[in-house]
């Protein structure tokens, strides 16, 4: 039986971004979970196992970056997930705790997450 993994939310709406970034993290070591836009992210949530961190694009349709945050935020059963977002965008949200301008650096980004996740396989 294998290490548990520390699973991650990415909310992106660009499939290629969402593919790449993903793709990268499960070649890490970690398990995960992703979605569309805000609302479905808020509702996956509520069914899934708690993940060690959200990465979340800003602009994206049906329900903005800044929504899902208000609405994450406001349920206290999900408050407290650290929330790292990956955007374009020059204002995050109020809230994250950390923000990864776009385009990504991988470095980067694989840096902020392993602060949030510390445990990968293999540790």
């Amino acid at each position: 039986m294998s290490a548990p993994t520390s699973s991650i939310l990415l909310v992106e709406d660009d499939p290629d971004i969402r593919d790449t970034v993903s793709e990268l993290l499960e070649l890490e070591g970690y398990q995960m979970v992703t979605s569309p836009n805000g609302q479905e992210a808020l509702e996956q949530l509520q069914h899934m196992k708690r993940p060690c961190l959200i990465l979340l694009d800003v602009m994206m349709p049906v329900m903005d970056g800044y929504a899902f945050m208000k609405g994450m935020r406001a349920d206290g059963h999900l408050a407290d997930i650290p929330v790292v977002v990956t955007s374009a965008s020059h204002k995050p949200p109020e809230g994250a705790c950390a923000y990864v301008p776009k385009p990504i650096d991988v470095d980067r980004l694989l840096a902020v997450v392993k602060t949030y996740c510390r445990s990968s396989p293999g540790e």
